[in-house]
This record gives C-alpha cells, sequence and structure tokens, in this order.
C-alpha cells in the first residue's frame, strides 16, 4: 500500500437465511457466527484482514482474536466535510485576577527580576491577548538565561478536567494548549518551557514571531496526574541570552483543554517511516557532518531501540552536542502529500509523532538532559515541543499537531516537489565522544474519522434482496466485500458514497438465501471534495443568487425537467433556470456550491454536464471562487473555457483543470446565466471535482 500500514476499524456481517429478519419484524441484537463453521483457530489463520470490531457480531470474538486492519483498505484518502471541529476548554484566560500566579526564581533570576501584571487589550488589533479582555504578563529584568519563572495553578475545577482527560489515555486526543505573546519588538530566539507539576515536560522554541501558541499533548506526558492537588504549569524562560536586551514582557492568555476528536472517532495510524531497509534511511537529506546514520536492526523482544517493526534509525554523534540542525526527513510518496495541500486551520485533525529513544547512557552521558527540536524542512523555527527531560526516561515521543507546523517541501532545493518534510535539530549533554540515539516509529494519527458500525440486516419489501444500512459519512466512500467462508472475499461494491445524513443503505439483489453469506464494509477512499447529481432537491449547502441587473421571476430549480433537456443526464434530477418555462430578458442567476476542498486532491478536476438553450444576447459561464469569495477563474468571452453562448441539443460534458486557477485552494464553483431573448435556459447535472 502506497502509504504504509493503516489501524482501523472494520465491521463485518454475517448473514444467513435463518437470522434474516423480514420486514416488520424487530431487528436482531446480535449476528451470531456459526460457531461449528467459524472457529477461532480459522480466524487467526487468515492475516490481517478480517476484523477489529467483530464484537458486535459475537460477543466472545474480541478474545479469541486481535488482528488489525491491513490489505482490506484499498485506497484512502482526506476527508473533512461534515466533520466536527476540534472543541475546546478554556481552563484559564486571567480575566478576574492573577491570584493563581506565583513566583518560583532562583537560578538565574531571583524573585526581584520576576513581576506580574493582569495585561489589558488595548484594542481589536492587540495580538496579545486571545481570549477576552485580559492576560497575564511576565516582566522579567536582569539576565534573560534559563530560569523557572512562574507557577501557573489551574483552579480545582480546570484541574479536575485536565485529570479526566489524562487518565483516559486516549491516543492524540488532549491536548493543553495555550498562546504566549511579546511585547511589540518582539523575540529573536527563545524558549519557553513548560514543566507540569514540578517535572520536565516540553518547550516551545520561540522564532521571530510575535505570537506563539504551545501544545502539550496529554497522552505521551511524563507527569502522573493521580496524585492529589491541583495541576499546575510551571514556566521557564530563556530568551537573546546573548544580545543586548535586559528585560522582557512575556504575555501567557488562554489557556484551554482541546479534543482532537469527532464524534464516535477511532483514530487512523499510517506508518510513515519505521526505518525498516536501507532505503528507508536513505531518505534523510543530510544537514551537518557531525553524525553518521545507519540502520539499526532489533536484537530481540526487550531491545527498547526498535518501536515499531523489526528496525530503526541509529545516529552516531562524533562531536559534542551544540544546538544543531543535523538532518531533515522528507515523506515523498506518503500521505503527508495529500495532508500538506489541506489549509494549516484544517489540519487539527492529524498529529505527526515520532520516538526518540536513548537506549545506553551509561557512556558518554555528562548530564541529565536533551532537547531535540522539530523545525520545517526549511529550518524555520516552529512554535512547537522540544523535549528536555530526564535520561531515566529511555523512550520519548515527540508529538506535533499539524495545524501548528508549516509543512514545506522535505527538500528544501526543490520547493515546487510536493514531499513535506521535517527538520531535527539535537542539543545535549553530551561527553567528548559524543553520543548514540535511535529514532523510529514516524506515524501520522487522524483523530478524525468515525468507525464503521451496521447499524440493519433486513430483507427488503419485494423480498429479492437485502438491505444493507450502516453508519458513514457524507464525506467518505465505502466498499462491501462478501464470502461464504470467511476466507475468500469478492468486492461486491466499491466507492459507494456516504449518504447526507448519517446513514447509509446499499441493496445487495441477492435471490437465494440457502448458504450462509458473509459481508463486510470498509472505507474504500474519501468521497470527492464536491459530488453532486441534484436527485434529491434542494442540495445541501448550495445557494441560489440573483444577479445585479436581474428583472423577472426566474430562479434555479431542482428536480426533473419539462422544458429543455428531455431528461436528467443520469437519474431524474438536475438544477436548471426554471424547469418547465423558459427564462425571461433580463435573468441573470447564479448557483452557487458549497466550499470544497479540492485542496486535499493532487490534480484536482472539475466535470460536469450542462445543456444550453438561450437566445441571441444571453451567455452562461461557470466562475471558481476562493473560499472568501474571490474570484479564482472568471471568464469573459466564448474564447476562454467555461463560457457558453451556442446552445445545443444535447447534454454536453464538461472538464476543467483546477490546479492552474486554484493553485491547491478551496473552491466555490457558480453557475450563471445572462439571459436576453427567449429559451429554455442553462440546466446543470453531475457537478464532480476529483482526481
Amino acid at each position: 500500500m502506497r502509504w504504509g500500514r493503516w489501524d482501523a476499524g472494520i465491521t463485518l456481517v454475517v448473514i444467513t437465511s435463518r437470522l434474516l429478519r423480514t420486514p416488520g419484524e424487530p431487528t436482531l441484537a446480535n449476528f451470531i457466527a456459526a460457531e461449528e463453521r467459524i472457529g477461532a483457530e480459522s480466524l487467526e489463520d487468515q492475516g490481517p484482514a478480517v476484523f477489529e470490531q467483530t464484537t458486535r457480531i459475537h460477543p466472545n470474538m474480541k478474545s479469541q482474536s486481535s488482528l488489525k486492519l491491513g490489505a482490506i483498505l484499498t485506497s484512502a484518502g482526506i476527508a473533512l466535510t461534515g466533520l466536527q471541529a476540534q472543541t475546546e476548554t478554556l481552563l484559564e484566560s486571567f480575566e478576574d485576577n492573577i491570584d493563581n500566579v506565583t513566583v518560583v526564581g532562583g537560578n538565574n533570576r531571583g524573585d526581584e527580576d520576576i513581576a506580574f501584571s493582569q495585561y489589558t487589550k488595548s484594542g481589536d488589533d492587540d495580538l496579545a491577548v486571545t481570549d477576552g479582555e485580559k492576560a497575564l504578563m511576565i516582566t522579567i529584568t536582569g539576565n534573560l538565561a534559563w530560569n523557572r519563572d512562574a507557577d501557573i495553578t489551574l483552579s480545582d475545577e480546570a484541574s479536575a478536567l485536565v485529570k479526566q482527560a489524562w487518565a483516559k489515555g486516549e491516543e492524540a486526543r488532549y491536548v493543553i494548549r495555550y498562546d504566549v505573546q511579546f511585547n511589540n519588538e518582539g523575540v529573536g530566539w527563545g524558549n519557553f518551557i513548560t514543566w507540569v507539576n514540578g517535572k520536565p515536560y516540553g518547550q516551545l522554541e520561540l522564532g521571530s514571531g510575535l505570537n506563539n501558541s504551545f501544545s502539550l499533548p496529554l497522552d505521551v506526558m511524563n507527569t502522573d496526574l493521580s496524585q492529589e492537588g491541583p495541576v499546575i504549569l510551571n514556566i521557564v524562560g530563556q530568551y537573546d541570552a546573548n544580545g543586548e536586551a535586559t528585560s522582557k514582557d512575556v504575555i501567557v492568555d488562554n489557556i484551554r483543554l482541546v479534543d482532537n476528536y469527532a464524534p464516535g472517532a477511532i483514530p487512523e495510524t499510517t506508518i510513515l517511516n519505521s526505518f525498516e531497509t536501507e532505503e528507508d534511511v536513505n531518505k534523510l537529506v543530510p544537514v551537518s557532518d557531525r553524525y553518521t546514520a545507519s540502520l539499526y536492526k532489533k536484537t530481540g523482544p526487550d531491545d527498547i531501540a526498535v518501536t515499531e517493526g523489526e528496525g530503526s534509525l541509529q545516529v552516531e554523534f562524533t562531536s559534542g552536542g551544540s544546538w544543531t540542525r543535523d538532518f531533515t526527513i522528507p515523506f515523498t510518496g506518503t500521505i503527508m502529500e495529500t495532508v500538506a495541500r489541506v489549509a494549516k486551520e484544517d489540519r487539527w485533525r492529524y498529529t505527526i509523532r515520532l520516538d526518540y529513544i536513548f537506549a545506553d547512557t551509561s557512556e558518554g552521558w555528562n548530564g541529565n538532559w536533551q532537547n531535540v527540536s522539530i523545525r520545517a524542512a526549511s529550518g524555520a523555527a516552529q512554535p512547537l515541543t522540544m523535549f528536555r527531560e530526564i535520561d531515566e526516561r529511555h523512550v520519548r515521543t515527540l508529538s506535533l499537531p499539524l495545524d501548528q507546523l508549516d509543512l514545506e517541501p522535505g527538500d528544501p532545493g526543490d520547493p515546487d516537489r510536493i514531499d513535506p518534510g521535517i527538520s531535527i535539530i539535537n542539543q545535549g549533554a553530551w561527553g567528548d565522544g559524543g553520543m548514540t540515539l535511535h529514532i523510529d516509529n514516524i506515524r501520522l494519527i487522524d483523530t478524525g474519522k468515525a468507525p464503521l458500525k451496521i447499524g440493519d440486516l433486513v430483507v427488503n419489501e419485494a423480498g429479492d434482496g437485502v438491505d444493507i444500512s450502516w453508519a458513514s459519512s457524507p464525506s467518505q466512500a465505502y466498499g462491501i466485500s462478501v464470502s461464504d467462508n470467511l476466507t475468500d472475499w469478492t468486492d461486491l461494491v466499491t466507492d459507494v458514497l456516504g449518504a447526507p445524513g448519517e446513514e447509509t443503505t446499499y441493496t445487495d439483489p441477492v435471490a437465494d438465501f440457502a448458504g450462509q453469506q458473509f459481508y463486510r464494509v470498509f472505507v474504500s477512499g474519501s468521497a470527492p471534495p464536491l459530488n453532486e447529481g441534484f436527485e434529491n432537491g434542494v442540495p445541501d449547502g448550495w445557494t441560489t443568487k440573483f444577479g445585479a441587473n436581474h428583472t423577472g421571476d426566474v430562479v434555479w430549480e431542482f428536480g426533473a425537467p419539462s422544458n429543455g433537456p428531455d431528461a436528467a443526464k443520469t437519474g431524474t434530477g438536475v438544477a436548471g433556470t426554471d424547469l418547465d418555462n423558459n427564462y425571461t430578458p433580463g435573468t441573470w442567476v447564479i448557483l452557487e456550491s458549497p466550499l470544497a476542498a479540492s485542496n486535499t486532491l493532487l490534480e484536482p478536476k472539475l466535470t460536469f454536464s450542462y445543456f444550453l438553450d438561450v437566445g441571441e444576447g444571453s451567455a452562461a459561464r461557470v466562475r471558481i471562487l476562493d473560499q472568501d469569495g474571490a474570484e479564482l477563474y472568471a471568464p469573459g468571452s466564448p474564447e476562454e473555457a467555461l463560457f457558453f453562448v451556442e446552445s445545443t441539443e444535447n447534454w454536453q460534458d464538461m472538464s476543467f483543470d483546477l490546479n492552474e486557477v486554484a493553485g491547491g485552494q478551496k473552491v466555490i464553483v457558480q453557475f450563471e446565466l445572462i439571459g436576453n431573448g427567449d429559451g429554455a435556459g442553462f440546466f446543470v447535472d453531475d457537478v464532480l471535482i476529483d482526481e
């Protein structure tokens, strides 16, 4: 599979002649696999393509097998439509007071060098306050080097929420996020470090920007939050230590708990690189010359240097641990090529993680800390977590939410390639002989996909087929495969688009129910960003508008045409400028699609069918707008694509390359008729944006 291993759910449904219910009968609570035909051993023998959620069939199956979905996914994609965005719960925004903030001090800065105040927003353009009207300002003077300055104690209620989220331990779900700003001069560089309840956790590397958001993923946090007492964020800072500055204002605001799960989601993990072969290691783009990279092979089950598969990347440093960007890891040929097309703010559902392993610290380790920073491929600083932890923690997981990471080409020398990558910076208390570390299990976690769930199996009213219904999303496409022995599977159908709403039903025209039949439903890919055949009346998200000089009663209508084309291009429904009457002179009507995430496709193409019957001086055209409504493409004459003045006798099929005009943006499509004279009008069917 091109995008590596997917860990995802699949629902298997067992149907027999004696278990099928007929219309009007109560829904069966369980579809039971006949144990005399399907034993645990036979399931174990089938490899990684059978089930993750078979407890929906048989309550004992989960304990009999723990197989993961692998080869069953024939394809996969990015699906943004119809998903609930991340939810945020405010923990602290310093609106009432700053009584919960206390001075620490005592290293490079004493208590007298650290002061707190309640900062008030000066206006709408004040970037320092990101929630409400107030924020916490920490003013430091004197030595700006590394120092623990402040403790922020969360309220009992906020602490309880954080502890509950931490206790769940759900992968990549909960994040503490807060905003860090500076006075107008900004900061040339800085490290903004967060400990939690007195233990080192993560560090925010600051570039020259004024605004930074810092995220702390709870499921990989080293701190044990099961103890009684509040949650305390320990703020450590280091800024421009070698410059001329002697003071710095640091503003902290909007501490919140972020939930990155869509409703009912099951995280889906894609391996980007687990360093199983020499080829995987050779993908590194060197930056420094102070290390050698090689393939490391696992020596046994207790070898912690490998966290995924049988290999890892071994990095041997030959010189000291000064702050240096060492190499870039590109993600050519992975799902990251597609994710890079998604607008940064929409990448909330994706988290990239990698494991850093210090397998042997017995030699060449002169201190108890190690900093690791993830930067953009070009080396640009990112406001993301670095790790500075005690040496007893050999395996450390770096976790980066992708709505905070700039995805740049893995090879900065070839910016036109869509192969995003990350740069790795290392700094540590190493001995004179350098040190050895390992990197493994670079993976992308998608928390935005809900699990598959079969809702019903029923013989249809006519008695000549089986209706299969499952919980679905209109942003995904599905497939159904069938088997009579749970070993040999045949695809019954693929690319069934999720219906509007929460459930999709497919009818299998089965004529003979004498034998036992097994069904399974799987995600076959993402649904096209825009796919509308106008079969169900007014389509969701589509709007109609009038142009500036419109007169008359003509409007866009949806349904079966009785004027103009003899029938729809496919199905029975179309969109048309009045389905049963000619338009009138002075008509200027616009049909506008919902926002379509064409930026998730590498080569997006708009296709549609149209029928046109117009008088002299009339024209129809299709405009492409960006997400703010600004024109990306607006043809102005018949010589240009998507501008039509000639009436047609039949439906015409059109295809238009969006890459040239949209540049990886989300788009809105407008169908427009300016009508003079007399005619049936402009009719559209089968509007699709896809590869």
